[in-house]
């Protein structure tokens, strides 16, 4: 949400798995899972807004200083799964997720340019994550590949939303990257042929082993693959 010098101000965690001498004989090696909060059902729509997302991200921000700690891999990997159906907090309609890669050469400038357009559009988008990935299996639909990959969670707001996400899909595919998707749910088949161009050979394979079409989703569907 900030924008000048604060444009993309975040904070960085780093780890490296434990060994089983850095953890006290009292405490469990694995430890159980934990849901500290648990968000109430009919939360309003709009109690999730710019100025309540900016005063908590000052509070998180200033509360995060340089530590070194000991962490469950829960808790390290899935802060927000603590709260119990957090995904209530977006309101009836809920929220849409843009998650991408970028090749490491382009994914300081990409970035840049999807982080710009969202505050273009004045759309509010209340939490992001960015992550490094490593080498690419080699899958023809397979989303990692060598890069970044940046997920942000975008409520629902209608017509606006959907214009927002068709202009981040194409910036994506201007600059060599594609969208994840197990989490997508409005990319079209045209951008989709262009992200994933061994998509031809994988909807070759699928016509042998399934010809008549029987295994399907909307998934499937919305990207043209059942044509």
């Amino acid at each position: 949400m900030s924008q000048g010098t604060k444009l993309g101000r975040s904070i960085i965690l780093a780890a490296e798995h434990a060994s089983r001498d850095d953890f006290p004989e009292r405490k469990p090696r694995f430890p159980m899972p934990k849901r500290i909060y648990t968000v109430p059902r009919g939360i309003p729509r709009g109690l999730l807004n710019s100025t309540v997302s900016r005063i908590f991200n000052e509070f998180y921000y200033y509360q995060h200083q340089p530590v070194t700690t000991i962490q469950s891999w829960w808790s390290y990997f899935y802060p927000l799964d603590m709260v119990m159906d957090w995904c209530r907090l977006y309101g009836p309609k809920g929220f849409y997720q843009y998650q991408s890669i970028f090749p490491e050469d382009v994914a300081d400038q990409a970035i840049r340019v999807i982080v710009k357009t969202i505050h273009t559009f004045s759309h509010p988008t209340f939490l992001g994550v960015l992550k490094r990935m490593g080498d690419e299996s080699g899958g023809w639909l397979s989303f990692p590949t060598k890069g970044l990959t940046l997920a942000l969670d975008i409520p629902n707001l209608g017509e606006s939303t959907m214009r927002l996400f068709n202009r981040l899909y194409d910036i994506t595919t201007d600059w060599g990257g594609r969208i994840y998707l197990a989490k997508d749910a409005l990319l079209q088949p045209h951008q989709f042929r262009v992200m994933y161009p061994n998509w031809k050979r994988s909807k070759e394979l699928r016509t042998q082993i399934d010809p008549d079409m029987r295994l399907r989703s909307q998934l499937s569907a919305r990207l043209g693959l059942d044509e």
